[in-house]
Formats: C-alpha cells, structure tokens, sequence
C-alpha cells in the first residue's frame, strides 16, 4: 500500500508541474491515471478497523476532490468549459459525501474545495450565459461563507461584489446597488478606507449608480476613489486610470466637456504607459474621447478615434463591444 501511495503522489505531483506549466493535456492524462490507482486504495480501506476507515476515507475523498478540481482547471485552460463543469461538479458531490470531519486540516481542505468548486461551477455556467443557476451557486456560496467565516471577512466581501456583478448583467440594478453597498460597508470595517479594496468597490457602486441616472452621488464617489488610490496606489495605476475615465463619461454626459476632456486624455495616457495602445481598456477610452470630440464638432478626429477603437476592439474580442 506504501509503494502504491508514492506512485500515486509522485504522479500527482507531476501532473501539478506541468499544469502550471500550461501543459494541459499531459496533466489531465497523469491526473486520470492518478485517480484510476486511487481507486485500489479505496478497496484496501475497507478492510481496515472502523475509526481509522472513517479518517481515511475523509482524507481519500478529500484527495479526489481536489483532484477533480485540478482536472477541472485544466479543461478550462484548454476552453473546453463543458468537461470542466462535469469536473468541478463531481469534485462538489464529493466534498458533499463526506462524513464528519476527524481533524482540522481535513476541514480546511474541505473548506477551500467547497468554495473554489462552487465559484468555478458559477463562473463557467455565467459565460454559458445560465445566469439563473450561476446566481443560486453563488448564493449557495454566500451563505457557506457566512456559516464558516461570518460576513464580516473579504471573502463574503468579494463574493457579494460577484454576485452584484451577476446582477447587474441580469438588470436587476437596484438589488446589485444593495450588494455593492453592503460590500463596501465590510470592507470598511475590515480594512478601513484608505485602501486600493475599499476604492475599487467604491468604484463599481459607483459605476452603477452612474448607469442608474444618479450622477451626483457617482460623481462625488468618482472623486472620493481618485484621491484613496492617490494616496495609495498612486496616479500611475490602472485603477486610477479606469475611474478618472469612468469620471470623464459622466462629465460628458452632464456637459463639462473641458473638465471631461481633461480627465479622458489623462486616463489615456496612463493606460497607454501601463497596457500600450492594443488593449481594450485602452480603446474604451479612446471611444470616450471620439464621442467628445464628436460633440465639439470635430468630427473628423472623432472618426479617425472611433475607428482606431472599433480595430482595437476587433483585435482583442473578436467584434466590436460598446463600454
């Protein structure tokens, strides 16, 4: 049994190097090979006394879990996101069979597997477009984080703020406004203001409150998040640079067109420092400042702006996306 272990811990180790190695395909092989040997140590275990079996087995169907997991991983790097979900699925009925925990390490590997299986199992049914289940699994999420850790932690934090994401794209505004607000509240609690966190939260809530027609309360948050990541992160960031162009939008809007000008050609500039001119953040800017320059009546340089982003974006996502 002690050579069949290290066999198969030397082929899962393998198989963890070369998929962080982006070797997908060569991992997913020693992976499967990995669990058709487990499958041994189960019959063994059966023969064992009762207490030891019931440790063992924990520790097995922990271990296959993340198994599974790194499966599911490696199916994701290779986009084929439906083996993927079978994956991360069988890796959650696992975690979900097993019986009560006999030591810490056991429930903290258990703890980690539940919530990582349960994100992924969201994220891939979100880009399948099956927004309704991605919601109820990252509700399901939501309360296993506040039944292990509380809410009062970045976890239940980063989790609402996914969730209110989800929401947004399903225009249900004023339920992920309440998200993003009581997201903001703990992580003020837990890491106070002055932090890049608190000011890229405050960023989306207050994206959202610009897409909802409340620009003064966005406006004032835009500010407020210019001056935290300031005088943390400082101006030559691209959290500084997406808010000073979401804060030139909505001067745009509203008609402050030297003040909107003035915080678009500074976001710009920035992003093309961090990220260069082939990137779609980049090009949503520019975007920006073709309808600016469109409005001034400069139409030929709002042209020539507008089909520099359209290429852009044609270049990185495949079609044109309006930001």
């Amino acid at each position: 049994m002690g050579v069949l272990i290290m066999r198969i811990n030397i082929i899962i180790e393998n198989a963890n190097i070369l998929k962080e190695k982006g070797q997908y395909n060569a991992a997913v092989l020693l992976y499967s090979q990995a669990l058709s040997l487990r499958k041994n140590l189960l019959i063994i275990l059966k023969f064992a006394p009762n207490d030891y079996h019931c440790k063992k087995k924990n520790e097995y169907i922990t271990e296959d879990s993340a198994i599974y997991c790194n499966l599911g991983f490696c199916h994701q790097g290779n986009s084929d996101n439906d083996k993927a979900l079978l994956c991360f699925e069988e890796a959650f009925r696992k975690i979900q069979s097993q019986e009560i925990f006999t030591s810490i390490e056991i429930e903290s590997n258990k703890s980690n597997l539940h919530m990582v299986t349960l994100y992924k199992i969201a994220e891939i049914n979100e880009s399948a477009g099956k927004l309704g289940v991605a919601r109820k699994k990252l509700k399901d999420l939501l309360l296993y984080i506040k039944a292990v850790f509380g809410e009062q932690t970045e976890y239940y934090a980063n989790i609402l703020q996914k969730l209110a994401s989800l929401d947004k794209e399903m225009g249900r505004l004023s339920v992920a406004r309440d998200e993003l607000e009581k997201a903001l509240l703990i992580i003020k609690n837990i890491l106070g203001e002055q932090t890049e966190t608190y000011a890229i939260t405050l960023n989306n809530l207050s994206q959202l409150k610009h897409e909802m027609g409340e620009l003064k309360p966005a406006k004032i948050g835009y500010k407020q998040v210019l001056i935290i990541l300031k005088n943390t992160v400082g101006e030559q960031s691209l959290s500084y640079a997406s808010t000073l162009n979401n804060l030139g939008r909505l001067n745009l809007e509203i008609g402050e067109l030297e003040q909107s000008k003035d915080d678009l050609e500074k976001a710009l500039f920035i992003k093309k420092n961090m990220i260069g001119e082939k990137d779609q953040s980049y090009a949503s800017t520019l975007l920006n400042l073709a309808m600016l320059d469109e409005k001034t009546g400069k139409l030929n340089l709002a042209l020539e702006k507008s089909e520099q982003a359209v290429f852009i974006f044609k270049n990185t996502v495949g079609e044109y996306h309006s930001l």
